[in-house]
């Protein structure tokens, strides 16, 4: 399942928000990148979904929400989307049969190792 001992009993999945958010920047962005008006995750689902995969398990999901191609993850038979703040409303439509399976990747993008970087660097200097 990855690297799941960056999070431990205090710290479960759903805390990790935000070390994500402190993890994002201009440089790990899909495109272009707005903090202020969409929140910190603007532009990462590909980037979170890729991390929370790493840590968690299981596959990350595709779909269009309000017209915009957006990635998630599915994990033990749930849809979790930590960046569907960026929407600034209500995404009620992302059900365990919405969307379908992302494609495995064949590489690693580059914005994906540098926002991972960043996230174990976070988890490293809450614990020093």
């Amino acid at each position: 399942m990855g690297n799941a001992n960056f999070l431990t009993k205090e710290k479960p999945m759903d805390r990790i928000q935000k070390h994500l958010e402190n993890s994002a920047s201009a440089s790990t962005a899909y495109g272009n990148y707005n903090p202020q008006k969409f929140g910190k995750l603007h532009n990462h689902c590909g980037c979170v979904t890729f991390a929370i995969q790493k840590l968690f398990g299981g596959t990350i999901r595709t779909g269009r929400i309000y017209g915009v191609k957006h990635y998630w993850n599915f994990i033990d038979g749930r849809a979790i989307d930590y960046t569907a703040s960026q929407f600034n409303q209500p995404i009620d439509h992302i059900t365990p049969d919405y969307g379908k399976d992302a494609p495995t990747r064949k590489t690693i993008n580059p914005r994906f190792r540098k926002f991972w970087e960043n996230l174990k660097e976070k988890k490293e200097n809450e614990n020093s």
